[in-house]
């Protein structure tokens, strides 16, 4: 059995449309940007950046998303 305390999402951050439309999925979700990792990857001909975001079991608990309560059963003790 795994211990699940932390989910973390990691995407391209580049001026495309696109990375923006991603990006807007972990923020509806209420994940927190917690970093930016500057040249992380060597992408084609050039270096993109990362963008982390992350949401902890506390976050979870008890978080309310477009005006609906989340579950609140989460402890981290979870089977993944």
């Amino acid at each position: 059995m795994l211990l699940m305390t932390r989910v973390q999402i990691v995407l391209r951050s580049d001026a495309r449309w696109v990375t923006m439309r991603s990006r807007a999925v972990p923020q509806r979700l209420l994940f927190r940007q917690e970093g930016l990792f500057r040249d992380a990857e060597w992408l084609y001909d050039h270096f993109v950046d990362h963008v982390v975001y992350a949401m902890l079991v506390l976050d979870w608990t008890g978080s309310v998303v477009n005006g609906r309560q989340l579950p609140s059963g989460g402890t981290g003790k979870e089977a993944v």
